[in-house]
Order: structure tokens, then C-alpha cells, then sequence
């Protein structure tokens, strides 16, 4: 995934969402109960401050309104 997202992220916010989404993955299949929640917490705080940086109305509502 790193790999791939350094192709395409440029600006510094873009890495928001390539830090959310591995923060996430890590989460979900490699931490249980709390330690698993925390982490995708930050992961969708990552997603959300993206989404307000960029002015993503639906992605700020999406990631503000769901628990993922």
C-alpha cells in the first residue's frame, strides 16, 4: 500500500489518508478489544481530517457519521 500511495501522494494532507487506511488495517486484523478500537479510531480521525482538509462534503459526513 506505501508503495503504491507514494506514486500518487504529493501533498502532505494526501498522506492522511494512506496513514488512516494502514492504521485501520492493522487494527481490525492484528489487535483485539480496546487496543483494536482505539486504532481505528485514530484510523477514521485520519479519514475525517482528510476529508475537512480537502473540503469533502460527503467524505466528511461519511467519516464522521459511521464507526469504521
Amino acid at each position: 500500500m506505501l508503495m503504491v500511495s507514494s506514486l500518487w501522494a504529493t501533498m502532505w494532507h494526501d498522506w492522511l489518508a494512506v496513514v488512516g487506511g494502514c492504521i485501520g488495517t492493522y487494527g481490525l486484523f492484528c489487535l483485539t478489544g480496546i487496543k483494536m478500537r482505539a486504532t481505528m479510531l485514530v484510523g477514521s480521525c485520519c479519514w475525517l481530517l482528510n476529508n475537512i482538509i480537502l473540503g469533502s462534503i460527503g467524505g466528511t459526513m461519511h467519516a464522521g457519521t459511521d464507526g469504521d
